[in-house]
Order: structure tokens, then sequence, then C-alpha cells
């Protein structure tokens, strides 16, 4: 291997490093930096060693491209085409070159390696299809440090902002996505990788605050508080998606779970596709991280667009259903009342939850035994959300002789016993819940004293 780059195959995170000679945009120099390629990103540095890098160059757009023909005045060179700019490097050697070429391509995504000769002058429509987001952005006087102070400037000023995988691509003014002259009329001044970016929300109304991997760190503000919610919302989509669930930081769901009760926030969350990511993280992420994503789920179930698409797929049913035999008690009981509020709201996944069940516990004839045994349970708020939960099951039940056989399989069982010896004055939710299975099944177990 060339002396001068190698291949980092003990940290996960560093594909590639070495030194090469880079172009410069605007002076046309070429100058020797240290790049770095990892997280689908190259960056360059002025010297080996430094924490802040002179530029980056994301490689998660579907428009990145890499040339491999050569610059007419540099030997061992090849261009990495961007949909603003057209990066011209040199290697040391074809050997060197031919390694960064491949190591490369083998970080932009699947379906862009066939064509890797597209030109600079591709048009703007072609990278900015799937946009997730776009709108002007206030950047604001104080707080953007390092390279970003240079990049957004040290004065408040608004530029408008395209975020399209997780890369924030940033205009001096709104493009116009039809111009028949294509990229070239349309180039933007920076593009900003936000892939291993936390998102947070700074207690202004309308300011957030992007933290960079390195430290660096972005303030935005967006035009209106309901904006800010919208962008934060898009963002976090946009990292959440692209994150590997099990390295993810419990911050980062924890954040997301409050930022999931501001209506505006979770509206957006939902409607670019939050919910199959969070049902993608409960069956992915470690079991510590699941009690996190749980509450989260259930956050977005306030909404009918949440409720309707969990209620209308099985699967998903299935994966909260798993939860409750979680070895962390809190996920269990965080399972049960997402269970029991789509139960509640949604009567036709009756059916989904009794084939999760059975392909669960061991004896078919008595559908939900274990949500009966949880009534077991030592924590006092798993008792009340698996009563919960049988009751809404009764209730959902699609004709009465299948409630009734439901009834008479949990009594073999003898949940009459068990709920009797749960009814101490004083829980008055647990009562409430222990009245209304008087109520569903006709079983007059004193109910009303002990309230009283």
């Amino acid at each position: 291997m060339n002396g001068n780059t190698q291949t980092a195959q003990s940290r996960a995170t560093v594909f590639k490093e070495g030194w090469l000679v880079k172009k410069g945009g605007n002076r046309k120099n070429w100058t020797k930096r240290w790049f770095v390629l990892k997280n689908q990103t190259v960056s360059y540095f002025k010297s080996k060693g430094d924490q802040i890098p002179a530029g980056s160059i994301p490689l998660n757009d579907e428009s990145i491209k890499v040339n491999e023909d050569e610059h007419s005045k540099k030997n061992f060179s090849y261009s990495i085409v961007t949909p603003w700019r057209q990066y011209w490097i040199q290697a040391f050697s074809k050997m060197d070159k031919d390694e960064w070429i491949k190591a490369i391509r083998q970080t932009i995504p699947e379906r862009n390696r066939k064509d890797q000769t597209t030109s600079v002058g591709d048009k703007l429509q072609d990278w900015m299809v799937n946009q997730l987001y776009a709108g002007f952005l206030i950047t604001t006087e104080k707080g953007n440090s390092g390279i970003m102070a240079s990049i957004l400037g040290s004065k408040k000023s608004e530029n408008y902002f395209i975020l399209k995988n997780t890369n924030l691509y940033l205009f001096k003014s709104k493009p116009e996505a039809d111009n028949q002259q294509g990229l070239k009329a349309n180039v933007p001044d920076r593009c900003i990788s936000i892939r291993d970016a936390n998102i947070h929300d700074t207690g202004d109304p309308c300011t957030m605050s992007i933290t960079m991997e390195d430290g660096r760190n972005i303030l935005l503000a967006a035009r209106t508080s309901s904006d800010k919610e919208k962008w934060m919302g898009a963002m976090m989509f946009a990292t959440l998606r692209s994150s590997d669930p099990q390295t993810l930081h419990k911050s980062v769901i924890s954040q997301l779970k409050s930022k999931l009760r501001e209506s505006v926030f979770a509206e957006q969350f939902i409607a670019m596709g939050g919910v199959p990511l969070l049902m993608d993280l409960l069956v992915s992420c470690p079991p510590e991280l699941q009690m996190q994503a749980i509450i989260a789920l259930k956050e977005t179930m306030s909404y009918h667009t949440s409720l309707d698409l969990i209620a209308s797929e099985p699967k998903y049913i299935d994966h909260i259903y798993n939860l409750l035999y979680s070895p962390y008690p809190a996920v269990a009981r965080f399972a049960l009342e997402a269970l029991f509020l789509i139960c509640a709201l949604q009567e036709k996944v009756y059916s989904f939850l009794k084939t999760s069940a059975l392909k669960r516990e061991k004896n078919p004839q008595k559908p939900f035994s274990d949500i009966v045994k949880l009534l077991h349970s030592l924590d006092k708020n798993t008792k009340l959300n698996a009563l919960t939960l049988l009751n809404n099951l009764l209730n959902a039940c699609p004709s009465d002789d299948e409630a009734k056989e439901l009834l008479k399989s949990w009594t073999e069982m003898g949940i009459l016993d068990i709920l009797k010896g749960l009814m101490v004055p004083g829980n008055e939710e647990f009562l409430h819940q222990l009245q209304a299975f008087e109520i569903t099944t006709g079983y007059d177990m004193g109910v009303k004293l002990a309230i009283k």
C-alpha cells in the first residue's frame, strides 16, 4: 500500500485516510490536504491531526459521482462531481488513485455506482427530487463556531436551505427548480452534512442548534416557532433514519420523545414517515433503548394518522406485543399501555392482537393468558395496564360468543380470584378498571364497597 495513505480497518467510523492534493474552488491552486473518508463524508484538513476540517464533501446524495478522467495538467487525478461543484483531487500514484476511487464508490449509495460519469452540469431538479424539507432560515449573530462561522458569517442573515438525505444545502437566495440552465444558475454556497449531528431545541421560540460530530455548533433561526418545529421534525427524522440503532445514543431518543409532545413537530415527524422509523427502532435497538422508543411511539398515538397506520399493519402490532416479554419491566408496562390505547380506539386490531398472542403463548385455547399472568406483577402500573388491556379486549371482541369464550378461558386460569386479591381500597384507578370489568362480565366482586 502507498505510504501516503492508509485504510483504517480497526476503526469502524474511518474507512480511509491519507494525504492528497486538492484544487481550490476560488483560487484554483493545488494544495496538499489530509483527507479522511468516514460516515459517507470526505473531509479534508490543512494538517493531519486537525480537529476542524477545512471543508467536507457529503457522499450520501444520490447524484454524487466519481469521474476517473484525469485533469489535463495532473497525473493520477480524478474528480468527485456533486450537484454544486466538481472537486479535483490528485493522488500520488495510480494505486493510490485507484484505492481512493474504490473506497469512495463503496460509500456512495448502491444505485449510483452504475453511472459514475455524469457531468457537473446535471440539472438542479435532478438532485432536488425527494428533498425532505426546504425553506428560509436565519443564521444568528452568535453561536456558530469554527469553520461554521466562516460558512454562515458572523452577521445575522437569511439564507435558503434544502434538506435532502442528511445534507443541508445552503443558498444565498431561493433556487429556481425549473431553471433550464440547471445547476450552473443555482449553485449552493455550501453543503453541511448532519448525518451524525445532534439537533437541539435551544429554548428560544424560533432558534435551534445543530451540534456536529466534531463539536462544531450551528445556530439557526426559523421565521416562526411553527416553522422551527417543522425543521426540527425533518432534521431529527433525517438523522435518525441514517443512524445505526445499535450505537444510537439514549439522549437522541429521549429528546425525540420530549419533542413529540409538541403538535407541529409531531405532525411533521409522522408525515415524513416517523412511525415506521420508530417501529424499526423497536425491533433493532438494544433493550435499554426500547423503553425510550416505545414511549416516543406512544406519544405519536395522540394523532389519528399514527394510530391508523399502526392499526392497519399486523407486523406493527406484533412488534409491540413482543415487547410484553422484554426483560425490562418498564418496557412491558409501556407496551401494555400502547396496546390498550390502540385496542380502545381501533377495534379492528383485535384479530391482529389475537394472532400475535397465539404466536407466543403455549396454549392456543387460552389466548392472552400471558397478559392475565401480568396481573401478578410486582409493579402496580403493570397490573393496571394489564387489566385495562383485558377490559378493552373484551369490548373489542367481534361477537358476544367470542367474548364469552375469552372470559371462560380466563376464569379457568383463576382471573376472578386474582382480581379479588388485588381489590385494595385506595388504589382508585385500579378499582375503576375492576368496576369496568364487573360491568362487562356481569360478575359482582363488590368493587363498589371497596371504592367507598
